[in-house]
Formats: structure tokens, sequence, C-alpha cells
């Protein structure tokens, strides 16, 4: 499988197969957004995000109809969010089964799709940017994310070179740092206005 605008050699006796994979591997959206969460003003940066990312089913309010936009996202928080992406494009549906405590139905299928290969310490632990960016990162198959920029590893000023789930999101367009630059912020916190963002570019 090749993208689209690919060069292809011109040679006697191959022959090219068109496909299509009607078997899931999309994005469909199920909800309707109508101004579900009071605390997301319609003039907020990330409206728009937190309503796709709503339709989609990949997240909801943590209270009702609060979303709590500048809440930092958590360890338990950051594997639902890239079970629900993995198993809503693979299937259609990211609906998962009630579980006693509340995530562990999310870690059950994360691990078991290798998304991670160990269970994170602390599931309530706040995550930074870096740790949230390397859970999402392999919440999509390898090949889900096609590579549309040219980011050098080692040429964003404060990612390791071995980060190279954030150097995937930052060629497929997912990240593109905070300034002109191209600066990660990997300490920071991941307020869930930037999770959702994230969420919506990887589905989109």
């Amino acid at each position: 499988m090749v993208p689209n605008g690919t060069a292809m050699k011109s040679t006697y006796g191959h022959t090219l197969v068109a496909y299509w994979d009607t078997a899931g591997h999309s994005f469909t959206k199920s909800g309707s957004y109508q101004n579900t969460f009071r605390d997301v003003s319609s003039s907020a940066w990330y409206y728009s995000n937190v309503a796709a990312v709503y339709e989609y089913g990949l997240m909801d309010g943590v209270e009702g109809n609060i979303f709590k936009p500048n809440d930092q996202g958590s360890a338990a928080q950051a594997v639902t969010l890239a079970a629900r992406l993995r198993k809503l494009y693979l299937t259609g549906s990211g609906t998962f089964s009630a579980s006693s405590p509340w995530y562990q139905t999310y870690l059950d299928y994360a691990l078991s799709q290798g998304i991670l290969d160990r269970a994170p310490a602390d599931m309530n632990a706040k995550l930074t940017r870096q740790e949230f960016a390397a859970i999402l990162a392999n919440a999509l198959p390898e090949g889900a994310l096609l590579e549309i920029n040219n980011v050098p590893t080692g040429s964003i000023p404060d990612v390791y070179r071995s980060d190279t789930g954030i150097y995937e999101l930052y060629r497929a367009g997912v990240l593109s740092g905070n300034d002109a630059q191209g600066p990660f912020r990997p300490n920071s916190p991941i307020p869930r206005a930037e999770a959702a963002t994230i969420l919506v570019r990887m589905a989109d």
C-alpha cells in the first residue's frame, strides 16, 4: 500500500492492483454535540475539537455536562483514549464494557493490542505532554498515520531522539510545536483540551 502521489517505477511485467479495505479502518461520528458541556465556551480555541471528540465518541464529560478542559490528564485517561481510538479505527465502535476499576477494561485492551507493553505504575498519575504523546502514538496500527512532514530525528529542540512516537506524530501533522521553532514542551502538563486536539487530528 502506498499513499497518493508516490512515484512508481515503470517496469515491464508488473501489475498495480487497486484495493479497498471495508473492514473498519476509518472514523465516523456517531453523536451530535449540542453545547453539551457548560464549561466549554463556543469562543474557546478548543471548542471545535471538544465537539468533534464528543461526536466521535472518543471523549466525554468528567461529571455529566462538565468537561474540565484545563484539567491535567492522567495515565488512566490516556490509556482509555488510546484504547477507544484503536478500537474505533479497527471496528467502527469505541464502546467498552464497564469494569472495576473503571479503567480496567481499557487497560486490558491496550495491553492486548500492544499499545502498552506493561501497565503504568500509577494509573492515577498526572501525565506530561511527553508521556501522553508516547501512549497516543501507539494507539493506531503501524502505517495508519501517513507521513506528510519532513521532520528529521533530532530536529525538535526539546525532544530526545529516542522519543520516536513524538517524531511520528510530528511527521503525520498531528503535532506541530508551540511556536515557529517547533518546541514540544515535553515536561509541561497536558490539559484535556489539548488531548482533545491531538485525538481529533489523529482521527481526521
